[in-house]
């Protein structure tokens, strides 16, 4: 799995030493990692010899390692690295899949200037240097006012920072695919780290809140060789999950609970009070690492008592009050949450109710448990002022914020918002946000509306570098470099700044991408003395071998805030104030086959998830006359859908459940189920064409933010049914 990049990079920074540590707070110290062998690759099709890159998939946050297998220059097949400690070998339909991304005919290639009006798709190409110098040209009129930069973030977030602070200021929306901001703002503030880490593989219980890893968790496929592994080694190892829909994990589960949905809260506190009344807690933890004691947490939570949390959440009470002494009890126990809980207009109260059963039975950084690492943070380094995704959108539609230009990298705000056709009206109209450039390796919806779109690389064809949790939650450096070369004129995002932000007359420090990448890997502590860059190239990463106890989390447990509700509390959803007979609340989730900003126009996704129905409860949908492929329409104040339903038992009765993903209205022929001749055969025989590309649901999901951290209410809309 060996690969020849340039040194030079890796050389200059790591001579740099401390004094150029601007950006040590991205790479965490780390140990040796163990060397793997090369090995010989034949094609069986052909019978020639192939070479095996290491890299690291994107298609999720989870980072997962790869190989490429490149014959003659082709990338003929990705499979996971077995040497890798993220996913040992394993790698979901997602990045078997991006071989397609990477050559999909559809994809943009050249940059492109409007020549119609906004949302028409028509375009002419120029070359690279036409394109940076009127994206330059446009910035520097901006006179330092009004510059918007949404991005993916990961590793690149501190170049996005420099361009903004380079060019005088301005807005970074900055999306995190690894967790939501109602669930980051709740660890953040109780325990003071964005992620934390479940250390399954030596758990004996695992309780599950709105969770779904089996199918979108934000690690990936190796969460699910951990669960699959630990119940197989031990069967008394049990997962509970409550979750309004059957979801895979749910089906996986020892036991599911179909709670409404938003009620999650109310039912760990309740759970919380049992295990106080119990005398199951542990109060030399509570009294010694809190901010609180066990006196104050027992009278707070008397009021939940198991009899209120079923009338709320309709789960049983008995079944609260077992399910709490089992957790309790289990020497070693893990929670997972997920966006059920935390992607509500009251997420950050609802993750941090849960979490606060971690706290209360001691099962915090330690073997089995919940870990902090401090090494998966990121951190922020200023140069701009952030903005939560959903919040910049509600304030762009509401008038509140001000955009001279908007530059979207890798995101699709026309698709993804709430009340997106109100997102489409503004980015229309040229007096409301003036200028608009969109980077991305396809146009997307929101690539309709730019006044120029420039061509970015995938991540099969770019140097990248990332952290994620290997075992125990030591964090790992998960190392991305090209297998194939950069198709047409595409370019790295990083090297598309620097070519703007040359234009404009300034530098951003480095040569490019490959040199930027360099710049991070010299700031690893003991990589230099262990195989410096070239022992990255060799095997995709660089791993601890324990459990540091320097990249521990350090400090109090947080567990009454100064601002909000002083301890954990349930806070009643608005939706459910006047709830009628015959509304119900609708739910997203992300199928297995789809990623946001990264499978559309996948030929080989799309094949499996192109379409999306409603899940309703069995008995719900008869007392409604409904039956399995009726046609109904979804009604919100917002406007309606019209979507086949699906009747199954498996569904929280007063919940309908919507995938993700469907109802584009760019990205190109494939995303939107339509044939097409090109180099690729396959495009000719788009065999679900007559089943059409689904429904946005987000198209009837209102603005519902959550105060505390500015994150969307995506899972609690409410909504009626009306037969078609």
């Amino acid at each position: 799995m060996t690969k020849k990049i340039k040194r030079r990079s890796f050389l200059k920074y790591a001579a740099a030493g401390a004094s150029a540590a601007a950006l040590t707070h991205y790479l965490s110290p780390l140990l040796t990692a163990k060397q793997s062998e090369d090995s010989p690759y034949v094609n069986r099709s052909t019978g020639k010899k192939v070479e095996g890159i290491a890299s690291t998939c994107a298609g999720c946050r989870a980072g997962c390692g790869i190989v490429g297998y490149v014959q003659d220059g082709q990338l003929m097949k990705i499979s996971g690295n077995p040497a890798h400690p993220v996913n040992n070998g394993t790698l979901c339909l997602v990045g078997q899949a991006g071989l397609y991304t990477a050559y999909d005919p559809e994809r943009t290639l050249k940059p492109l200037v409007r020549v119609g009006k906004r949302g028409q798709g028509q375009w002419k190409e120029v070359s690279w240097d036409e394109a940076a110098a009127e994206v330059a040209g446009k910035l520097k009129a901006l006179q330092k006012r009004g510059i918007v930069l949404e991005t993916r973030g990961g590793f690149t977030e501190p170049v996005s920072r420099e361009f903004l602070s380079k060019m005088g200021g301005g807005t970074l929306v900055s999306h995190d695919y690894v967790t939501s901001p109602g669930r980051k703002a709740a660890l953040m503030g109780t325990f003071g780290v964005a992620y934390d880490v479940p250390d399954i593989p030596n758990t004996k219980y695992i309780l599950n809140f709105g969770a779904n890893p089996y199918e979108s968790g934000p690690f990936g496929v190796g969460t699910i060789a951990a669960m699959s592994s630990a119940r197989a080694k031990d069967s008394s190892v049990k997962l509970v999950t409550f979750d309004p829909r059957l979801s895979a994990t749910a089906g996986r589960s020892d036991e599911w609970f179909p709670l409404m949905p938003g009620t999650d809260a109310v039912v760990a506190l309740a759970m919380a009070n049992v295990i106080m009344k119990e005398g199951l807690h542990d109060q030399s933890y509570i009294d010694r690492n809190t901010n609180t004691n066990t006196s104050q947490l027992r009278a707070h939570l008397a009021a939940y008592t198991p009899a209120l949390a079923e009338r709320i959440s309709g789960v049983k009470a008995e079944d609260i009050k077992r399910i709490a002494v089992e957790y309790a009890r289990a020497e070693r126990g893990v929670i997972l949450t997920g966006g059920g809980v935390s992607k509500h207009s009251h997420g950050t109260s609802n993750e941090r109710a849960v979490r606060l059963l971690s706290v209360v039975t001691g099962k915090l950084d330690r073997t089995g448990c919940n870990l902090t690492p401090k090494g998966l943070d990121s951190g922020s380094a200023g140069g701009a002022d952030d903005v939560a995704p959903e919040k910049f959108y509600h304030d762009l539609k509401e008038k509140k914020q001000k955009v001279g230009a908007y530059i979207v990298h890798g995101c699709d705000p026309v698709y993804s918002s709430p009340e997106p056709e109100e997102i489409k009206k503004i980015l229309a109209d040229e007096a409301a946000v003036p200028f608009i450039v969109c980077m991305d390796t396809h146009v997307s919806d929101t690539g309709l509306y730019a006044d120029v779109v420039l061509p970015l690389t995938t991540y099969l064809e770019e140097h990248g570098l990332e952290k994620a949790p290997g075992a125990s939650g030591s964090p790992v450096v998960c190392y991305r470099q090209p297998v194939l070369p950069a198709q047409g004129d595409s370019v790295p995002y990083v090297d598309a700044l620097k070519a703007v932000s040359a234009k404009a007359g300034h530098s951003l420090g480095f040569d490019d991408s490959e040199d930027y990448v360099g710049s991070l890997a010299a700031k690893v502590e003991g990589l230099s003395g262990e195989g410096g860059i070239d022992r990255l190239a060799k095997n995709g990463f660089y791993a601890p071998s324990r459990y540091a106890g320097n990249q521990k989390r350090t400090g109090r447990v947080e567990v009454a805030w100064k601002e909000g509700p002083r301890l954990p509390s349930f806070e009643q959803p608005g939706e459910y104030d006047n709830i009628r007979e015959g509304e119900f609340v609708m739910v997203k989730y992300s199928p297995g086959a789809y990623r946001e900003g990264v499978t559309e126009n996948n030929l080989l996704l799309k094949e499996i998830s192109h379409t999306n129905t409603a899940f309703i409860n069995t008995e719900a949908g008869k007392t409604m006359g409904l039956k399995s492929m009726d046609k109904v329409n979804l009604v919100s104040p917002l406007g309606k859908l019209e979507v086949e339903i699906v009747l199954t038992p498996g569904m929280q009765p007063r919940t309908i459940a919507i995938a993700a993903g469907c109802g584009h209205e760019g990205y190109g022929n494939i995303e939107r189920a339509k044939c097409f001749k090109s180099e690729d055969p396959f495009t000719e025989f788009i065999w679900w064409k007559n089943q059409g590309s689904g429904v946005n649901p987000n198209r009837i999901t209102p603005f519902n933010l959550d105060k505390a951290s500015g994150g969307q209410g995506w899972m609690l809309t409410k909504i009626t049914v009306e037969k078609a």
